[in-house]
């Protein structure tokens, strides 16, 4: 006869797994949207003429529903932090403030996402829009995505450590992910240097990506603590 214990046990491992598999499908989605909204993106300090050009050709039809598409990736990504940070509580030390931490900054970022819609608007006007009022959205856009690194930061390290904490994933993972996610606090101040943030931004990625494998490949629920 099945115990209630093993039937709990197999409970935390499917959405250990689901987790995971939420979490790629996110990344995927994320990616699949910035790729071509980025086609043809001017450097981060763009000019007015510069700016007004990106918003002219981003009027087209498949571009749009790259931008209808990133809303709903951040959407995914909001259930794989609420997944991530549920795993996190059951097996950091208490009080699990650090997987609290994770999970009110995975919901920063999607915030930060969702609000910010200048490129959005200033693409679908492309062809009208003053080449002035162009290079504002591009800026509201590029200091959005640098404030949303603060929050993708927070969530990394908070994850890193109760990961850390609880011996949830391999030393190293973890370590991973609280450099990188500390180090995206002081790249928010580089933002014009791609050759400087883009080193702990993609590294954060990578940290995320593996973890994601690892859940989904997890074959039994953590040890109760």
């Amino acid at each position: 006869m099945t115990t209630d214990l093993s039937v709990h046990d197999r409970t935390w491992s499917r959405l250990e797994r689901a987790t995971g598999a939420v979490g790629l499908t996110s990344i995927v989605l994320i990616f699949v949207a910035v790729i071509p909204i980025g086609d043809g993106e001017p450097r981060n300090q763009a000019t007015v003429e510069e700016a007004a050009r990106y918003y002219r050709e981003a009027g087209e039809a498949w571009r749009e529903l790259a931008f209808g598409l990133f809303p709903v990736s951040l959407m995914v990504f909001l259930w794989f932090a609420a997944g991530l940070s549920l795993v996190l509580r059951r097996v950091e030390p208490g009080p699990p403030w650090r997987s609290t931490v994770a999970l009110m900054s995975g919901v920063l970022l999607v915030a930060f996402g969702m609000v910010d819609t200048s490129s959005v608007a200033a693409a679908h006007r492309g062809d009208l829009i003053d080449p002035v009022l162009a290079a504002y959205a591009w800026d509201v856009g590029i200091f959005g995505f640098a404030n949303a690194w603060l929050a993708l930061g927070s969530f990394a390290l908070a994850s890193g450590l109760a990961a850390r904490a609880g011996g949830f994933l391999p030393r190293w993972l973890a370590w991973l992910g609280i450099v990188s996610g500390a180090l995206l606090v002081p790249a928010r101040f580089m933002w014009s240097w791609e050759a400087v943030w883009i080193v702990p931004y993609l590294a954060m990625w990578v940290w995320m990506i593996i973890t994601c494998v690892l859940l989904m490949r997890r074959r039994g629920a953590s040890a109760e603590r």
